[in-house]
């Protein structure tokens, strides 16, 4: 049980960080200060190039991959729950409850956490 509550614990900051890692935002042209620099470095953040080219992709795919953190508890707390199965030797009756208690976390942190 104590596996299980660390694992949703890192799992949830593994997807919140996956989520802050992959923001990205249009090029400012209102703001002329950031011209005179480098600003491609300011507006993006280390992984952008997913959350970027995936934009035309449907949302059915794109929101449990990086774009929405409770979707991702869906996709990314299943392959952890997985591994988790295969290496800790979890129970498989409690999938549903641990990628419902994901979502859940995942919702109250990102409500925490403004990107």
């Amino acid at each position: 049980m104590t596996e299980l509550l660390t694992l949703l614990i890192l799992n949830s900051l593994f997807c919140v960080g996956l989520h802050a890692a992959t923001r990205w935002l249009e090029y400012p042209e209102h703001i002329q200060e950031l011209e005179e620099h480098d600003s491609k470095w300011v507006t993006r953040k280390l992984l952008w190039p997913l959350s970027y080219y995936t934009r035309t992709w449907p949302d059915l795919i794109r929101d449990p991959l990086t774009e929405c953190l409770t979707c991702m508890a869906s996709i990314h707390g299943g392959y952890v729950f997985i591994l988790a199965y295969v290496f800790i030797d979890v129970s498989l009756y409690v999938f549903i409850p641990y990628i419902i208690a994901l979502a859940g976390l995942n919702t109250i942190l990102g409500s925490c956490t403004k990107f």
